[in-house]
């Protein structure tokens, strides 16, 4: 069996951690005939208080989540609109599975609402990072709309000089 704990960097199988020898002394397991299954070990006997390390935890930082959900949403809104181009849609799908997976990041860490104290500085990090990338969708929206109105000015006034300059007023006999 696989077996990880914290501190560990990947899992590994049971025989080649220091458990292995100190359930082989618990008197449950070892009385155990071989080549039965054995029960679940932790169900029958829970680690002792002197084995479980209680880690401090800390808050989130603020507004984290609150970014992540915007930017998420963002990304969904662009990919949407980047897949109805057949190319395009190369670039939009991609968009749309880190927008509901960033949604989605946040409400469980919403959910969480406390991390340990030692992955904090990241999460200050991943904080800085959505407040940046937010700031970046805060000015798209600005310039998309600045652009669509120079669009409907100058097409407008394209057309009023276009019916100005047809005789009639634009209306042929």
């Amino acid at each position: 069996d696989l077996v990880w704990t914290e501190g560990m960097t990947d899992w590994l199988p049971l025989k080649t951690t220091p458990l292995a020898a100190r359930l082989l002394q618990s008197p449950s397991v070892s009385a155990q005939q071989p080549g039965l299954p054995q029960p679940p070990i932790f169900a029958a006997h829970p680690p002792a208080a002197s084995d479980v390390t209680l880690v401090p935890l800390s808050p989130l930082p603020e507004g984290m989540t609150g970014w992540m959900k915007f930017n998420g949403v963002m990304l969904i809104i662009q990919g949407a609109f980047s897949c109805i181009g057949c190319i395009t849609a190369v670039i939009g799908v991609p968009m749309l599975m880190a927008g509901i997976s960033l949604f989605g990041g946040a409400g469980m860490l919403e959910e969480l609402g406390n991390a340990s104290s030692g992955t904090i500085p990241f999460f200050r990090k991943f904080k800085s990072f959505n407040v940046a990338f937010g700031i970046y969708h805060i000015i798209l929206i600005v310039f998309m709309l600045l652009y669509f109105l120079f669009i409907i000015f100058f097409f407008g006034a394209f057309a009023a000089a276009f019916k100005s300059a047809m005789p009639h007023g634009g209306i042929s006999p």
